[in-house]
C-alpha cells in the first residue's frame, strides 16, 4: 500500500518512525486499503502565504515600525483580517496559477502534528476520507488528547495538497514544515 502511495506522491518508501493509518471500506467480501496517512509530532512549522499577503504583511510590519512599535503576530493577524484577503474561485487552477505560494518564518512552535503524506484512491477522493484520517491522527498523537486545528501542519503540500490544508484548516495561510 505505502509502494502505492509513494509512487503517486513521490518517497523514498521509508516510513520509519511515522505513524501510519490506513483507511479501509468493505468490497464485496474483502477490505480494500481506500486511504493513507503518515504523521508525526514536530516541534514547528511556517506559515504557507501567498506573495500578495506577505508583501502586505511587509508594509504593516514597517507601519508599526514608523510608529516606534514592535508587532506581535496577533497584531499583524488582527490588522490583516480586517482586510480583504483573496479567496479560492471555483477554479482552483485559476487560483493556483495566480497566487504564488511561498514558506515564510517560523511562526508556531509547540506539539504540532505533521502530516507527512496523506493520499486517497482516486475512485474515493471527494468522500471526507482525507478528512478523516486527518481527524483520526489529531486524536492519535497525543493519548487523551485531539490537536485543535490550528496546530495542523503539512509537510511539502503537492497542488492537491494544498487545497486539502486550506479546506481542511478553513485558512489560505496554513502550517507547512520540510
Amino acid at each position: 500500500v505505502m509502494e502505492a502511495v509513494d509512487e503517486e506522491l513521490g518517497g523514498d518508501g521509508g516510513h520509519g518512525g511515522h505513524d501510519v493509518v490506513l483507511a479501509l471500506k468493505k468490497d464485496g467480501r474483502a477490505e480494500v486499503v481506500v486511504g493513507a496517512i503518515v504523521y508525526e509530532r514536530r516541534d514547528e512549522a511556517r506559515r504557507m502565504i501567498d506573495k500578495e499577503r506577505s508583501e502586505l504583511e511587509q508594509s504593516l510590519i514597517n507601519d508599526f515600525l514608523k510608529q516606534g512599535k514592535r508587532p506581535s503576530e496577533e497584531d499583524l493577524e488582527a490588522e490583516l483580517s480586517t482586510l480583504s484577503s483573496p479567496t479560492p474561485s471555483s477554479s482552483s487552477s485559476d487560483w493556483s496559477n495566480h497566487h504564488h505560494m511561498e514558506s515564510l518564518i517560523t511562526l508556531r512552535k509547540g506539539c504540532l502534528l505533521g502530516i507527512v503524506k496523506i493520499w486517497v484512491h482516486p475512485s474515493y477522493r471527494r468522500q471526507s476520507i482525507a478528512t478523516q484520517l486527518i481527524n483520526r491522527a489529531r486524536s492519535s498523537l497525543v493519548y487523551g488528547v485531539t490537536i485543535p486545528i490550528e496546530q495542523v501542519a503539512f509537510s511539502q503540500p503537492t497542488s492537491s495538497g494544498k487545497l486539502l490544508a486550506r479546506s481542511y484548516t478553513n485558512r489560505t495561510d496554513f502550517y507547512v514544515y520540510s
